[in-house]
């Protein structure tokens, strides 16, 4: 049985495999670089900053992951900043800032049945 209302899904399920398939068939950990982060696409001019002289001739392609993974998830910030940075409970681990915002969790406890352990000065 098919449903008409996922053909939009399996479409770009096989896209995302063909892909997957291409990229794996590339030599070079800098090729493999570029198909994931196209060099002459605007939207990813920032995340290739990240990867400006990490990657040479002698990278191994099993090494791109953890290289992505480790500039993502676990970035070098400046101290000084004049922006908000927002980032998941995950990304900030390790991180310190002099102001926090966790925002949802108050309201995520009260939700959870909380709400009657606390005084109303903790409210």
């Amino acid at each position: 049985m098919q449903l008409p209302q996922c053909q939009t899904l399996r479409t770009r399920f096989r896209e995302i495999q063909n892909e997957i398939e291409m990229i794996s068939e590339l030599d070079s950990a800098s090729d493999v670089l570029d198909a994931l982060f196209p060099p002459g696409d605007p939207s990813f001019t920032r995340i290739r900053e990240l990867f400006e002289g990490e990657i040479d001739e002698d990278t191994e392609i099993s090494d791109v992951r953890k290289l992505i993974l480790e500039k993502i998830y676990e970035p070098n910030y400046p101290d000084d900043v004049d922006y908000v940075r927002i980032m998941t409970l995950y990304g900030s681990k390790g991180l310190g800032s002099p102001i926090v915002y966790i925002l949802l969790a108050l309201s995520m406890a009260c939700s959870l049945g909380f709400r009657t352990q606390m005084t109303p000065l903790q409210r």
